[in-house]
């Protein structure tokens, strides 16, 4: 993020924040969301349909239910169903069909490759079986991105 990116979130209303896993997503939302704001994070949502107080070291079982409820919001933020300040959309994939269904703008938080695995690394909330899913969609994320895995 630069410095034109925080004076716009005074004036917009919907932001897409994107990037790989460990970057600082939920992190940059979590610092800018205020209260009527409302953060849309997949993990999040997981963790609220399974009740539990920390992110699921496996939620393919209510993965399809979260997709849906994801899916849900972004419409209705879309056709102006929903009443809040703004919206915090985190995502590593898609965020530019985003975009267009919302008219948000995009914010990219990349801290490179070797800071992205560092974090992974690093992050005692998730078990090793998580950190191990996060450093494979990073793999992907940076090969595609770069056309390298690193």
């Amino acid at each position: 993020m630069n410095k034109d990116d925080f004076k716009m979130m005074q004036q917009d209303r919907v932001f897409i924040i994107t990037g790989p896993p460990g970057a600082g997503k939920t992190t940059c939302a979590r610092s800018h969301a205020g209260p009527g704001d409302i953060v849309i994070d997949v993990d999040y949502l997981a963790a609220a349909l399974k009740l539990t107080e920390s992110i699921p070291a496996d939620y393919s079982d209510v993965l399809s239910a979260v997709i849906f409820i994801r899916d849900a919001l972004i419409k209705a933020i879309s056709t102006n169903q929903l009443t809040y300040g703004r919206a915090f959309i985190v995502t590593t994939q898609h965020a530019k069909r985003i975009q267009d269904q919302t008219g948000g703008k995009i914010i990219t938080i990349d801290p490179g490759a070797d800071e992205t695995f560092r974090r992974i690394e690093a992050d005692q909330t998730r078990s090793l079986e998580q950190q191990r899913r996060r450093k494979d969609i990073a793999l992907k994320y940076y090969y595609s991105k770069r056309g390298n895995k690193r």
